[in-house]
């Protein structure tokens, strides 16, 4: 989970829950008013966000609306598959790269649908240079992991 903990923590016990049936639990912040109650301008950016990764990679991860959420749980069996996998990602792009793992070698996937913590900051204390060059490293991330798909069927 982000450091931040945005999320109202009962996900975690319906996180612990599903994963008896499923190996990957994501989050889906798409479908619910609560789940992503933050201001305009980063709405604005994860919406492009999952825009552009929808582009990128539709036909790899349909299905899934929301591949950058700050929250993922798994079972043994997903962690020993990814625990020497090398990732491509150090920003939040490193869900979407768990995603593909797990898509891509047949592990079973259940979206969850957070309740967002109202406790929590609504605002990114970015500043709009600081803002502007983290753009810039996740689209090249983007290409980068999209140039190297095969690596994630393994």
């Amino acid at each position: 989970m982000d450091f931040d903990l945005p999320f109202e923590l009962s996900i975690i016990d319906l996180s612990i829950d599903k994963l008896m049936h499923y190996d990957l639990i994501n989050i889906d912040r798409t479908k619910l008013k609560d789940s992503y109650d933050v201001s305009f301008f980063r709405k604005i950016m994860h919406k492009t966000l999952i825009y552009i990764i929808k582009i990128l990679f539709f036909r790899k991860i349909k299905g899934i609306d929301d591949f950058v959420g700050g929250f993922k749980a798994f079972n043994n069996k997903f962690f020993y598959f990814i625990k020497d996998k090398n990732f491509l990602s150090n920003t939040s792009l490193i869900q979407l790269e768990l995603l593909l793992y797990a898509v891509f070698n047949n592990f079973k996937i259940y979206n969850i649908f957070p309740i967002f913590d109202k406790h929590t900051e609504k605002y990114s204390t970015f500043n709009i240079f600081k803002t502007i060059k983290f753009i810039f490293k996740v689209l090249l991330e983007l290409f980068i992991i999209k140039l190297n798909l095969k690596n994630y069927k393994q």
